[in-house]
């Protein structure tokens, strides 16, 4: 869980702008909804190696890692363990 409350406050607070990561809903669309563009993908990459410690591989770079907070937290949670 604290994967994704890391997450969610980092997309809330830095790519939507809110004040509060609740604006964020864990199955909240973030691409097709436009919260996440390619340069969001970079900046959640960047936080992502950063505060969790993994790499993020080239091949882990697929729309599908990045549709929801939920997504975004298995795939953490992957690397971690990897």
């Amino acid at each position: 869980m604290e994967v994704e409350n890391a997450l969610r406050h980092f997309i809330a607070t830095e790519l939507m702008y809110a004040e509060d990561e609740n604006a964020l809903r864990p199955d909240e669309p973030l691409l097709g909804s436009g919260i996440v563009d390619s340069l969001g993908i970079m900046r959640l990459v960047s936080f992502i190696e950063e505060r969790f410690g993994v790499v993020v591989p080239e091949e882990d770079l697929i729309p599908e890692h990045f549709q929801t907070v939920q997504h975004l937290a298995a795939l953490v949670q992957r690397l971690q363990g990897a």
